[in-house]
């Protein structure tokens, strides 16, 4: 038998000449076999040539039979493998789809990750002179997790030469990069243990291969354990173990570079069409983003069963009024996403599927609201518990999908439903055909891809808790772009929304020249004005402009009161045009409007807001979030006081302009201290227009006529609401009940864990617990007060201020001015007890005389003095007496 004297170990030796040595002469790769070592895929002809050559020495030559080969690999354990064709190959359609997905957003997300490896290349430096410096310059950005980089700020800052050798190590290419990796690992936990007592250093692969990648990107790429297992798992190899998945990762990624990339010049050809950095060369950087944009960011849906039991709550009422709003989950809380599809399921004597829906929010902790409680039959089921929000996109509460029908059904013969938990997986099979029976019935349907990610939401907590920072730093990036995602057209509709009509007037006559009205009324800056405004008047409208900023010496145009500037004239034979000279002197910023459309370069360093920000306070008005009337001055005051009046959008009907002209792209509001407005007055009729299924677009929806414009108007589904709410607030309590149901409540409280630092041998965390524990038992949980009040807190006199200036202001705000309460929270170190002279008042008889001698309470003087450690050691004491 050809090869029986091929054995496993000169396979082995076979596969290691040909990774030194590559492809012998004469040779080519197989094109219809390969056998998988470690993940990586190799010709068999070739690795057989290597091996016959280490078992007989016969020179490698070319003239065996493929099956002879095969056969001596499986006889020694080998995996061998029919290759697939292109159309069966999950790499090649991997690739495939990445084409079609960056021609169509290039690479604008993806570009940073270019620009700081040519920014830090060969960083960070080992040999600079100060290593706390070269280490803070460094940007690893969100390549990093933020831990990560605070762990290693902080050992770059207090043991720099410590962590430089451990860099040494890391970067020297001597030593096995698996004995690297680990050692790296290892010895910066006990570095960082070595001062901060902890058990997690967040040193991980992912944070390794990153520093990696800067100082040597020819060698080293990104990694993220998340989509290494999803492409071990399209490929079909196993995972490596923690510590060495970063060396298995590179294998596998160098693979992908030989056998795919380096070969497709399409792929090559495109991406150096977007990317300037990219040479065609160093293919790591690619290799990753391929993977993480195809396995990583474009996540599957799942589907959902989510089962109610009508002995605990009445699900058939709730879909029956609208009012199932939220669903508890208590399994698979990791995997629900929004956007995910539900089969909601009734349990029971007529089960059956009631409605199909849709996730709408990510799983948070909270509880029903008011109008949800009554559905319960056991109220006791409304504990709190993690929760999304779901929007039903096919009411079947008329005709539901019975459990009867479903039997005998080949799509949802497995279907799993029973006694199974309140919410477990289902297969896309299943879903779609329930959708199929769900459109053949006479349903309540609501249009899916306009209202699926509706939020309406609201995060409550005490003061501190850092709600505005969750905005500011997690929500607003959802609704924010850079320019160079614009598309031309967007960018020329973005420069007219923000013109004036005279603007658009004067740049129409700029570009047509002399012209008569109508045909000013069709120029494309005119026409877009007008269907961004919803103008029905804009004939008068042009007239008007072009009158009122007519030159004063123009006899055709018999208008008293004329505005600036003045650079229109009207000739003769009624026609209009722009004075050249008036123009450049008096407006030349209409030249570079117009520059800006016709040659327009996105600027990569440009946001683009859909959002609006506000804050609610007692004085804010229905006028000023969806419309009223504002003066305008006619000429100034100081010619003759007249004084005109227009309506403007309020800052909420502004937002929802734009977002009825952009449907593609989601908008939002964010209302900071949402409840300390008279928020029934502020929404007005709006406040049923914000309901999902009330919105443009939706089955149910609706519209108002506004009352100063007298045109209708409704909410679009592309625009998000959310607020933030202080829980220690005493306008809290005056928030509107219809305002809470048609909203979300996602709860934000003090997080000790945030706070890591020991100040003067003073635990921060320890502290703020104390503090909470105490304020929790005296009024309740919602006036505990947050970690930010401790998180910029560095040193003794920091932790001082904190107290004088923020922590004692609103405790007496909390109790009122009782100062002996505030002894209970702070203890002696802060409050001291006091007794009133007795011989205060003159010898009268009066029968209140003794109340008031007697004992009271005042706050110690906080000056530059005070003691803090010595009070925040008895506010500690485990002796609680105030």
């Amino acid at each position: 038998m050809e090869f029986d004297k091929v054995t496993k170990e000169h396979i082995l030796l076979g596969i290691k000449d040909y990774e030194e040595k590559g492809i012998p002469e004469g040779f080519r790769k197989s094109t219809g076999h390969d056998i998988i070592y470690y993940g990586k895929k190799y010709s068999p002809k070739i690795i057989m040539a290597y091996a016959n050559f280490h078992a007989t020495r016969n020179k490698p030559v070319n003239d065996f039979h493929t099956n002879d080969t095969i056969e001596a690999f499986k006889r020694n354990g080998f995996e061998v493998v029919r290759k697939k064709s292109n159309s069966e190959d999950p790499i090649s359609n991997l690739i495939k789809k990445y084409k079609v997905h960056i021609s169509e957003t290039h690479l604008t997300d993806e570009l940073y990750k270019w620009k700081l490896i040519e920014e830090f290349k060969g960083r960070p430096n080992v040999n600079a002179i100060d290593f706390t410096k070269e280490i803070k310059e460094v940007k690893f950005g969100n390549l990093i997790y933020a831990m990560s980089g605070a762990v290693l700020d902080r050992l770059a800052k207090e043991r720099p030469e410590d962590l430089r050798s451990k860099f040494k190590i890391l970067f020297d290419s001597s030593i096995k990069l698996i004995d690297r990796v680990n050692k790296f690992n290892q010895e910066t936990l006990l570095l960082y243990k070595s001062i901060n007592d902890e058990h997690s250093h967040h040193q991980d692969e992912r944070s390794i291969a990153t520093y990696l990648t800067f100082q040597d990107p020819q060698h080293y790429t990104f990694y993220k354990s998340s989509f290494y297992k999803k492409y071990c798992d399209l490929i079909g190899v196993p995972y490596a173990k923690t510590g060495e998945k970063y060396v298995h990762y590179l294998s596998l990624i160098n693979d992908l570079i030989e056998n795919y990339i380096i070969n497709d010049n399409e792929l090559i050809d495109l991406v150096q069409s977007f990317v300037p950095q990219y040479d065609g060369e160093t293919n790591l950087l690619l290799a990753q983003d391929i993977l993480y944009q195809m396995l990583e960011k474009e996540s599957d849906v799942n589907y959902w069963i989510f089962q109610g039991n009508p002995k605990y709550y009445d699900i058939k009422s709730a879909i029956e009024d609208d009012a199932l709003k939220t669903w508890s989950v208590k399994a698979h809380k990791e995997k629900i996403q929004k956007g995910d599809k539900i089969i909601l399921w009734v349990t029971g004597a007529e089960a059956g599927c009631y409605a199909l829906a849709e996730v709408a929010s990510d799983v948070y902790e909270g509880m029903d609201d008011e109008n949800e409680m009554k559905y319960y039959t056991d109220k006791s089921e409304n504990e709190k518990a993690n929760r999304v929000d779901i929007i039903i996109t096919h009411n079947l509460i008329n005709d539901p999908i019975t459990k009867e029908q479903v039997q005998g059904i080949k799509e949802l013969s497995q279907l799993n439903i029973g006694n199974q938990g309140t919410n477990f997986k289902a297969t896309e099979e299943e879903y779609l055909k329930l959708l199929e029976m769900a459109e053949n019935k006479n349903t309540k349907k609501m249009e899916n891809n306009k209202v699926k990610t509706i939020l309406n939401q609201i995060l409550y907590g005490p003061p501190g808790t850092g709600k505005t920072f969750i905005l500011k730093s997690e929500y607003f990036p959802k609704y924010t772009t850079k320019e160079t995602s614009l598309s031309k057209e967007k960018h020329f509709e973005n420069v007219v929304k923000e013109c004036t009509w005279f603007q658009v007037i004067a740049v129409a006559l700029i570009e047509i020249g002399k012209s008569k009205v109508s045909t000013i009324n069709n120029n494309r800056w005119v026409l877009k004005k007008a269907e961004l405004s919803n103008s029905k008047t804009v004939r008068p409208t042009l007239w008007g402009q072009l009158q009122s900023h007519t030159i004063g010496n123009c006899e055709f145009v018999n208008v008293s009161h004329r505005q600036t500037p003045q650079i229109f004239n009207k000739t003769e034979d009624s026609l209009w045009e722009i004075l050249e000279e008036e123009t450049k002197e008096q407006a030349p910023e209409l030249y570079d409007l117009i520059d800006s459309v016709d040659n327009f370069k996105p600027d990569e360093n440009k946001e683009i807001k859909r959002y609006r920000f506000t804050t609610f306070h007692q004085s804010f008005s229905y006028e000023d979030f969806i419309e009223g009337i504002k003066p305008i001055m006619i000429d100034g005051v100081e010619q003759d006081g007249d004084l005109g009046y227009k309506i403007e959008p309020g800052v909420f009907k502004e937002l929802c302009d734009e977002a009825a002209n952009d449907p593609e792209n989601k908008y939002a509001i964010f209302i900071d201290e949402i409840n300390r407005g008279n928020v029934s007055s502020i929404f007005g009729e709006l406040i049923t227009l914000i309901e999902y299924d009330k919105r443009k677009g939706a089955v149910n929806e609706m519209s108002a006529t506004l009352p100063y414009s007298k045109k209708q108007f409704s909410v679009p589904s592309n625009v998000d609401i959310y607020g933030t709410m202080n829980t220690a607030d005493r306008s809290v309590e005056a928030l509107d009940t219809a305002l809470r149901r048609r909203f979300s409540f996602v709860e934000v409280m003090p997080n000790p864990n945030f706070l890591k630092e020991n100040i003067t041998g003073v635990s921060l965390k320890k502290l703020l617990e104390t503090i909470n524990e105490r304020i929790e038992v005296l009024i309740d949980r919602g006036h505990t007060i947050g970690h930010s009040y401790f998180m910029d807190v560095k040193n003794e006199i920091e932790l001082r201020d904190a107290f004088k200036d923020k922590i004692i202001p609103l405790l007496q705000e909390y109790f009122y001015g009782d100062y002996g309460k505030i002894g209970l929270v702070l203890g002696k170190g802060f409050v001291e007890k006091k007794k009133k002279n007795s011989n205060l008042f003159p010898d009268f008889d009066y029968e209140g005389k003794g109340e008031l001698n007697r004992e009271y309470y005042i706050l110690k003087i906080i000056d530059d003095d005070f003691p803090i450690t010595e009070a925040l050691g008895l506010l500690l004491s485990e002796n609680k007496e105030a």
